[in-house]
């Protein structure tokens, strides 16, 4: 009875790890972990590329009232926080906050969870595209 205890608590344990680490494939997947690539809403009123080294991505948001630039960081997780570039530096204040699904490697989906100039629940599709594009 104890050695059937102990590897039912074995087996608990490692599940409760397992669910508390993200998901290797959705870590492969992010853009984050590609470097050199170029992303676009399906829209195009949002434009991020992934620089070689850089924490955060630089990318734009096209309103009609101009153009927005933002600075995009990618959490271990499916998060993503779009800062302006001074709070960039300093984590201050983020003007939006997207849970994203990543469906391959060349696409995700974006939820809008947080928000100054989309709206909440909102649903973007960005894709990669190639630099030569």
């Amino acid at each position: 009875m104890k050695k059937y205890l102990t590897t039912l608590l074995y087996i608990l344990v490692i599940l409760l790890l397992f669910t508390a680490c993200g998901s290797p494939i959705t870590y492969v997947r992010t853009p984050a972990r590609q470097p050199n690539t170029k992303w676009v809403s399906e829209d195009g009123k949002i434009v991020f590329t992934v620089p070689e080294s850089e924490t955060y991505k630089p990318g734009k948001i096209y309103t009609d009232n101009g153009i927005i630039d933002v600075y995009l960081r990618f959490d271990t997780g499916n998060e993503v926080i779009l800062y302006s570039e001074a709070d960039a530096n300093g984590g201050r204040y983020a003007y939006e906050l997207w849970q994203c699904a990543y469906r391959s490697k060349k696409r995700f989906i974006a939820t809008v969870r947080e928000t100054t100039f989309l709206e909440i629940g909102q649903k973007i599709e960005f894709c990669r595209v190639d630099e030569e594009e």
